[in-house]
């Protein structure tokens, strides 16, 4: 398709053919909706053909839209339709983010009806979590173990590049599958092995078509291009659709809740200094040694204080899981600010020696990397009025777990501050019937 930009038209041109473009998809898709004699089985729904008109008209007017309609609409081909014929004529990426995996694997065999119908080719990438991935290098690992079950079978799944949960017909059961799937992040190297899991993640930057993902993932591509990192999108997607978008407020705030604990913690800081070559260690050793010991000093401090807790209590809290994390407390302060300021020197060191091409050719920082987690704990200590900090326990284990307070500014900022034109759908979005629609879809 043609970028007329580059043929020195005015905005007002360029505007009118955009509209015009979009009026030949208005007719293509009024077309599907109202002549259904060559689909049996297919029949009109009331509302849906206006819904994807509003669509449509929207995307050429260059705005967002929110669309509440009930169940039995047909929301999936009132979005779909038009948005299919849409990349076709444009080609930029579309990203649909759903709350379920049913509901994908739903759109999934929506898409590929509607692609015959509309007789339409793209390609559709249908992104999963990492656990849902076997990864080569841990299933490796797992059958180096000459005592290992299931290895039989398992090495069958790896000569025959079977990967995807999904496409695996043995049962594995979940001790086996938590020891086999990918599990990138703090404190986890980063695989090179070649697998379906990194191709995906390769494909869907670059991709100009459809991306099929959860409403967790999409967030967590926005809040890395918010804190100015790489996404794990094409940074050019022109269209986000969120459906079941009535579940999309208690995604964010749990993808934007944090939970550290001192042992993932030491393993990143531990791993930072392998992302140096290693002539530049010994210049990062001491900025190691004094992040550890401000961790280990944080954790000590939680320890004593989830300790004094259950003590001091009334009440018997010996099986309590989650405790105060007392922001009067100048001693917790100080200690949570030396922890995140070393942190924070270390990793500025580590850029910095980046900037001088020592940094190690092989990163063994995972996508959920050390640098990034230094950024957010410093917001955190920067604006500790603006989060909520407490602490959980694990057994053993002690976390320290902070979330923002503003999810609203946060939705507002990701999905409509950017340049990409945002769909939200839902059979139930507003909190009222009465006020004004602001009030209702608040």
């Amino acid at each position: 398709m043609l970028d007329y930009s580059i043929f020195g038209l005015s905005n007002e041109e360029l505007n009118k053919i955009r509209a015009s473009r979009i009026y030949s998809i208005s007719e293509r898709v009024s077309t599907f909706f109202w002549n259904t004699d060559d689909r049996p089985g297919f029949e009109e729904r009331e509302g849906q053909q206006d819904m994807a008109l509003e669509i449509l008209d929207a995307l050429k007017r260059n705005q967002h839209i929110l669309v509440e309609a009930g169940v039995g609409i047909g929301k999936s081909y009132a979005y779909l339709v038009p948005l299919l014929l849409y990349n076709q004529a444009y080609r930029k990426p579309i990203v649909i983010a759903t709350s379920t995996i049913a509901l994908q694997e739903q759109l999934m065999g929506d898409i590929d009806y509607l692609k015959r119908q509309l007789r339409v080719s793209q390609n559709v990438i249908f992104v999963k979590g990492q656990t849902n991935y076997l990864c080569v290098k841990r299933t490796e690992e797992y059958l180096n173990n000459k005592n290992a079950d299931m290895a039989e079978e398992l090495s069958e799944l790896l000569s025959k590049k079977c990967q995807d949960r999904a496409d695996i017909k043995v049962s594995i059961p979940p001790h086996i599958w938590d020891q086999i799937c990918v599990r990138y992040g703090r404190g986890r190297r980063t695989c090179h092995h070649r697998c379906q899991y990194r191709d995906t993640r390769v494909l869907i930057r670059y991709t100009s078509e459809i991306v099929l993902c959860n409403q967790d993932f999409l967030t967590v591509h926005l809040l890395k291009e918010d804190r100015l990192n790489e996404g794990l999108l094409n940074p050019g997607t022109e269209v986000i659709v969120v459906d079941e978008a009535h579940n999309l407020e208690n995604k964010v705030r749990s993808v934007t809740t944090e939970r550290i604990n001192q042992s993932s913690l030491e393993k990143m800081i531990e791993e930072a200094l392998y992302d140096v070559g290693s002539d530049a260690r010994p210049q990062v050793e001491s900025y190691v040694q004094a992040a550890a010991k401000a961790t280990s000093n944080f954790f000590q401090y939680l320890r004593g204080q989830v300790q004094r807790q259950i003590t001091e209590s009334p009440q018997n809290m010996k099986y309590a899981d989650r405790f105060f994390f007392k922001k009067e407390d100048p001693k917790a302060i100080s200690l949570l600010k030396q922890m995140t300021g070393t942190a924070k020197d270390l990793s500025e060191e580590i850029q910095l020696l980046a900037l001088f091409g020592v940094r190690s050719s092989s990163t063994t920082i995972g996508p959920d990397g050390f640098h990034e987690w230094a950024d957010r704990l410093t917001d955190v200590v920067e604006t500790l009025d603006d989060y909520l900090l407490w602490i959980e326990k694990r057994g053993n284990l002690i976390e320290f777990v902070h979330c923002p307070r503003n999810t609203k500014e946060i939705i507002s900022r990701l999905y409509f501050g950017g340049s990409a034109r945002t769909i939200l759908t839902s059979a139930t979005l507003t909190n009222s019937s009465t006020g004004s629609l602001q009030e209702q879809y608040s």
